[in-house]
């Protein structure tokens, strides 16, 4: 019995992707959708390209810019709200052109060590 019981959970293991939470599965194809796709950008594609590939971007959220869209690609929180921490950013430039996409991306351009960090700059400007 035992060895059936190891046997399912580590092929279950196997199968759980850590950026995925149990309490959110109702995200999980949104979260796999953007993760295929981002695959697909290039730097220099338009907005329409973007919007074609990737879909809308998250809005609403106080992080958002009209500059960087914000798409979904991980569960950190089990909160049922959408932080930054969650998602992956696609930045465009002054043409409206993809410059680049992604965290370390997103860190190297702005300079941002950690979201904490910005969130004091925000504060004390």
């Amino acid at each position: 019995m035992m060895a059936v019981c190891c046997g399912v959970f580590s092929g279950c293991a196997a199968l759980v992707d850590p950026d995925t939470s149990l309490f959110a599965p109702h995200k999980w194809d949104e979260i796999f959708r953007n993760r295929e796709n981002l695959a697909k950008l290039q730097t220099k594609m338009t907005r329409d390209e973007v919007l074609e590939i990737m879909g809308e971007p998250i809005k609403g959220e106080v992080y958002c810019e009209d500059n960087i869209w914000w798409y979904y690609t991980r569960t950190v929180w089990n909160d049922y709200m959408t932080t930054r921490d969650e998602c992956t950013p696609v930045i465009f430039n002054q043409e409206d052109r993809v410059e680049g996409w992604g965290m370390t991306y997103y860190r190297n351009k702005f300079g941002y060590v950690s979201w904490s960090e910005k969130s004091v700059k925000q504060v004390l400007e």
